[in-house]
């Protein structure tokens, strides 16, 4: 058996300590219930050598493309990589794309 709390009742002391002693009554354990963030189904980071230089979230691929091709026309992302995650439903990265800015088109590479 598990006691499970979430975290804004476990911030509360007395909550807290009423909540150990009984678990430790029991001999079970407490666990923490912490919302998991959600995600919008496409993500893109801009990566400049090993370094983020920007990231966003969109609904469609084709915003996310938009958007990438605009960032990496930008001169100070010269030389940029687009990484273009699609997450599904539970919030797991199944998918992503790699792309460069070459000749004002976006590419897809797989040299990154």
């Amino acid at each position: 058996m598990t006691i499970r709390v979430n975290r804004d009742d476990w911030r509360n002391e007395a909550f807290r300590n009423a909540t150990l002693l009984l678990a430790e009554s029991f001999g079970t354990d407490v666990e923490i219930e912490v919302p998991k963030k959600e995600h919008l189904p496409y993500q893109v980071q801009i990566w400049l050598g090993d370094d983020v230089a920007e990231t966003a979230e969109f609904t469609r691929k084709a915003d996310a493309l938009k958007w990438s091709k605009e960032r990496l026309s930008d001169p100070k992302n010269a030389g940029g990589v687009a990484d273009v995650k699609k997450y599904n439903k539970v919030g797991d990265d199944f998918d992503w794309q790699f792309y460069v800015l070459s000749e004002g088109r976006l590419e897809e590479t797989y040299d990154f």
